[in-house]
């Protein structure tokens, strides 16, 4: 879910909103939304609960959550979460027995790990 909740965010890189935030365009809140809610200041909080319990979010609405993720840490603490569960993957993978599905796992797992740094 974290992967899912990361990808909405990061899907891409072009300043079209096309294919990107769509759990905010439509009013699902994910784990950004939630850690943003927790560490936003009352103002902000306001602001989000504007955002997601309103109609469709402007584009302008999607501006401002996202800044609010990167400035209220959000973006980190998620990409840190992301990472702290893959490496307890790779290593829940390391533990059992030698076989090519096991090789595979891992080899997804380590792909995984690189993104979004690489």
């Amino acid at each position: 879910q974290i992967l899912d909740d990361a990808k909405d965010v990061y899907s891409c890189e072009s300043t079209s909103l096309k294919g990107r935030f769509t759990d905010l365009i439509n009013n699902k809140p994910n784990i950004f939304i939630i850690w943003a809610m927790k560490k936003a200041t009352l103002e902000h909080k306001g602001r989000l609960h504007e955002i997601m319990c309103g109609k469709k979010p402007h584009t302008r609405d999607i501006e401002f959550l996202f800044r609010l993720f990167e400035t209220s840490g959000v973006l980190k603490s998620v990409i840190r979460l992301y990472g702290f569960f893959l490496n307890r993957a790779d290593m829940a993978a390391s533990s059992f027995p030698a076989s090519a599905g096991r090789d595979k796992l891992k080899e997804i797992v380590r792909t995984m790990l690189k993104w979004p740094h690489g």
